[in-house]
């Protein structure tokens, strides 16, 4: 840990540094360097036209950086000048299945130092009825994957990006967060919904077509991500369960969309960037990745 953490409530130590992306400090920032400005690694430069609007909602992958990295960096790269202190409410899905949802006031270390947590506006999504879980939150990676990023940009702009951690594991509890978050149209915040897209193959107990076939996972998924683009929370979900389609972040998704829908701006949501785990590496085993923004 670069920063000793200030905050009562300590700090929560990096679950998957080391297995989903370098656990040495100047390996990671190698590494994420490399993805925001390497063209055969990464993405080169965002689209101008966005950076000139702002950015009220991403969606992005969590998955190891070899893998989805470069779909994360494609969301990431419309915060790449970021000035301001923001605070990114960040809602992860419960792969552990250790609770149901909750929130965690600490911290979160990374190796290239903390992310602090928005102790006030975290305690404001506890109102809502969210609980505190810090075994859950140990547990969980995908809001992890998400704060690498966070800390990589708050060191490049001299700026201080916080962390609200939330954890969803009921659409009822993802209701009563984009509610309370409604609340908070005055502050400086982002949300970012954590969730990869359709997984797909024996791996994963998903072969409903059979072996993996890219265009029929991406046809599925093309579904779904019209349903975001459309800002139709319900659509989406309805689509998830009756095609029994495997997106992890299905619930943080709906969260997001339904705090959006409540914002009277016109927004312009825009798909910045889709693969295939496979497409990264050939196996009979695929995940999707999505970066989703919506700009106003």
């Amino acid at each position: 840990m670069k920063d000793t953490s200030s905050n009562i409530f300590g700090a929560r130590m990096a679950l998957v540094a080391g297995k989903f992306y370098e656990l040495e400090e100047t390996k990671l920032k190698l590494e994420l360097d490399k993805l925001f400005n390497d063209s055969n690694k990464g993405i080169g430069l965002p689209d101008k036209g966005n950076l000139q609007k702002k950015v009220f909602g991403i969606i992005v992958p969590h998955a190891g950086l070899f893998f989805s990295g470069k779909c994360q960096a494609v969301g990431y790269s419309n915060f790449l000048d970021i000035r301001k202190n923001t605070t990114f409410i960040v809602i992860g899905p419960n792969h552990t299945g250790i609770g149901c949802s909750s929130i965690s006031l600490k911290d979160f270390d990374t190796p290239l130092g903390l992310v602090k947590n928005d102790v006030l506006i975290t305690k404001e999504i506890e109102l809502a009825g969210i609980c505190v879980n810090e075994r859950a939150h140990s547990s969980e990676h995908s809001i992890e994957m998400q704060a690498i990023f966070l800390r990589y940009l708050s060191i490049r702009n001299g700026v201080e990006l916080k962390i609200v951690p939330v954890i969803l594991g009921s659409n009822e509890d993802g209701v009563l967060l984009s509610n309370r978050i409604d609340r908070l149209k005055d502050k400086e915040i982002v949300v970012v919904a954590s969730s990869d897209f359709i997984h797909y193959g024996p791996d994963y107990n998903y072969t409903p077509q059979g072996s993996y076939e890219r265009d029929i996972v991406s046809k599925h998924d093309s579904e779904a991500i019209d349903k975001i683009i459309g800002l139709d929370p319900k659509g989406f979900m309805d689509l998830v369960v009756r095609n029994r389609l495997t997106i992890c972040g299905a619930y943080p998704i709906v969260s997001l969309l339904n705090y959006l829908n409540g914002i009277k701006q016109k927004l312009e949501p825009k798909l910045l960037c889709y693969y295939h785990s496979a497409d990264v590496l050939p196996s009979k085993n695929s995940v999707s990745y999505a970066s989703i923004g919506f700009f106003g």
